[in-house]
């Protein structure tokens, strides 16, 4: 009698205690699961009109699940500048394992056994968030944190340091992190000689999938939440101005794609290599998309992924997102709107 009853206890327990979708649908396990779009309560004319507008090679997340997929989205691509976000996400597995006291942390001592001379006198208070934000004023004329300058030159110096604070080289260094994620095609820095991220769409959505899930993947907390509440958001104050002085390339690093001054696009919107929707004199990038959706961008809008955690979506596309400038005229701003209409999170 005391079985039956016990056992009666317990279902009436399971059947009281809301058990919350399994990591099996909130993560993806060694394939992605597949729903449709109305299963999750969204609007597929949206999504349909999404995926016309931006073209290319995609996927769609949305609660976890692919709603949407089009393309050679299985294919590995270079994601170009979509990939600079991965640096400083090894920065702070760096903090994480104490490899650097703080991102404040001067780099200098780094760049002397790297390249066998120290920075220049004006460059000497150069530090690891200099180079994330992109006013490290490397091979410009102006002192680090003074002047805004987006700088592919300091991008790759940044890589360099990475790769001596590790020990190895950054594939080695991501391969080992983030092996959790179980990539299905492969992942990783193989393109341009091991310099930018080679990924397809669908496992390069599983990166962007752990940024909204705050770095937890599956149970398991592979960065603190603490640094994404930190370092995951604007930066750059919208007053830093842009860069007007010429500077030398003293280290003669190769550039990782471009020059050292490409945009006047960044103060109030950017911070550890990624774009965001919100900025300190309260303009939003994407004025029809939600305030917390954030972006890793290539080439101004071709490689693209698409992080809304207010939606609980990924979108990670190589395509045409449109012109990149802040606004509701931004070509980039329609799509942006479709994405966030698809999820009815308006």
């Amino acid at each position: 009698m005391k079985a039956i009853l016990r056992l009666i206890t317990l279902i009436l327990l399971i059947t009281l205690i809301h058990i919350p979708d399994g990591y099996a649908t909130t993560f993806p396990q060694k394939q992605w699961k597949k729903c449709t779009p109305e299963s999750k309560g969204m609007n597929n004319a949206k999504l349909k009109a999404f995926k016309n507008t931006v073209k290319g090679s995609g996927v769609v997340v949305k609660d976890g699940c692919i709603v949407a997929s089009w393309g050679n989205y299985k294919q590995s691509v270079d994601w170009a500048s979509a990939g600079k976000p991965i640096l400083s996400t090894l920065l702070l597995y760096a903090l994480k394992e104490e490899r650097i006291g703080s991102v404040d942390e001067r780099v200098t001592p780094v760049v002397e056994d790297v390249f066998g001379r120290s920075l220049i006198a004006k460059d000497q208070s150069m530090t690891w968030a200099h180079l994330a934000n992109m006013v490290s004023a490397y091979a410009r004329g102006e002192r680090p944190g003074e002047r805004w300058a987006y700088n592919d030159y300091a991008i790759a110096l940044y890589r360099e340091l990475l790769e001596s604070v590790y020990g190895t080289s950054l594939d080695q260094a991501f391969q080992q992190r983030l092996k959790n994620l179980q990539f299905e095609n492969g992942a990783g820095f193989k393109s341009q000689q091991g310099r930018r991220i080679k990924s397809s769409p669908q496992d390069f959505a599983r990166i962007g999938w752990w940024f909204l899930n705050r770095g937890e993947w599956k149970g398991n907390q592979l960065l603190p939440k603490a640094y994404f509440d930190t370092y995951i958001l604007p930066q750059v104050e919208h007053t830093v101005n842009q860069t007007k002085k010429e500077g030398s390339n003293y280290l003669n690093i190769e550039s990782s794609g471009g020059s050292s001054n490409q945009t006047s696009m960044g103060p109030g919107y950017y911070g550890f290599n990624i774009w965001f929707n919100t900025s300190t004199d309260g303009k939003r990038f994407w004025p029809d998309a939600p305030h917390d959706a954030y972006q890793f961008n290539g080439h101004w809008g071709k490689e693209v992924m698409a992080i809304l955690p207010s939606c609980q979506m990924v979108a990670a596309v190589v395509g045409r997102w449109g012109k990149m400038q802040p606004g509701i005229e931004s070509g980039m701003n329609q799509p942006m709107k479709l994405l966030t209409q698809a999820g009815r999170c308006e």
